[in-house]
């Protein structure tokens, strides 16, 4: 007794892609190597992988999903800009922190944030508070 399969209604539908760049693309538990042949329907294959891929077969209607409408980026919060204070570092008259009022406490001092990782001399900061202030 011989057997025999129906080719047809495996294929139907199917089409066949080239996959193109460098790598490997795993897909439906086998590895697709640069160059290779393969045929797969065209919704089987990921939206980030259609750009690797070539139809051999012409247009193929990818029949995407209803992608998010891009929305614009939200406008800026409008708001005060941070104001940098220069303050020496410690008791030390030549070794300067560049800092920024970020609160206040529970007994309404300011609490302050460093900017800088290094003390720095006085010229330097002020360098770097114009730079930050732009």
């Amino acid at each position: 007794m011989e057997r025999t399969t129906n080719n047809v209604t495996e294929t139907v539908g199917k089409s066949r892609f080239k996959k193109l760049g460098g790598g490997t693309l795993r897909f439906q538990g086998k590895i697709i190597k640069p160059g290779q042949i393969f045929t797969a329907f065209p919704n089987e294959i990921p939206a980030l992988f259609r750009k690797f891929v070539l139809s051999l077969d012409g247009d193929v209607n990818w029949k995407e999903k209803e992608s998010k409408k891009e929305q614009p980026a939200p406008p800026p919060i409008p708001g005060k800009k941070p104001e940098f204070i220069l303050k020496p570092r410690g008791k030390s008259t030549s070794l300067f922190d560049i800092v920024t009022q970020i609160g206040k406490d529970d007994q309404g001092e300011p609490i302050f944030k460093v900017m800088n990782e290094k003390a720095l001399k006085k010229e330097a900061a002020e360098k770097l508070i114009e730079s930050l202030s732009k």
